[in-house]
């Protein structure tokens, strides 16, 4: 349970006002933001690879478009 929590911070202590925002949050607070903040990123499809698998499969096809010009020009669009 020692590292379930930010360090204690002197600076951050007293430009932040103690245990107040995001940044300067600390303990439950900071514990539930940041929770909730992972699951909306989540929801974006952070940590996920599905996006970039498609873009390896779509380029790979790309490539192999261009693979069957032989070195002739080609429109892209």
């Amino acid at each position: 349970d020692n590292f379930t929590d930010r360090p204690f911070n002197v600076l951050n202590h007293l430009v932040k006002d103690g245990n107040k925002g995001i940044i300067g949050g600390s303990g439950p607070a900071w514990k539930e933001q940041r929770s909730v903040t992972l699951s909306i990123l989540r929801n974006f499809g952070m940590g996920k690879t599905s996006l970039a698998e498609k873009i390896q499969e779509e380029v790979s096809i790309y490539l192999d478009e261009l693979g069957k010009a032989n070195g002739q020009p080609q429109e892209v669009r």
